[in-house]
């Protein structure tokens, strides 16, 4: 993953195409912290993701995600 850059505005939903291969589910894994981060940096919420990945409430109803594999959690029940 190079050069990417983009915003997204509040209440927006977004999504990213491209080739296989080009970083798309690297990209949102990173975003969302199940990958780490090599290099540049990702800003949500005007935060740096690290300090939100350390008080992960910050992102509480604000940011979704579904991954293209393994969207089922193995821990969540259901009361």
């Amino acid at each position: 993953m190079k050069g990417i850059s983009f915003g997204v505005k509040k209440g927006d939903v977004f999504s990213l195409l491209g080739v296989n291969g080009a970083g798309k589910t690297s990209t949102f894994k990173c975003m969302v912290g199940d990958e780490t981060i090599s290099g540049g940096e990702i800003t949500l919420l005007d935060r740096d993701v690290n300090e939100i990945f350390q008080r992960p409430w910050l992102l509480d109803g604000i940011v979704g995600y579904c991954p293209q594999f393994d969207c089922i959690d193995e821990f969540l029940t259901v009361n």
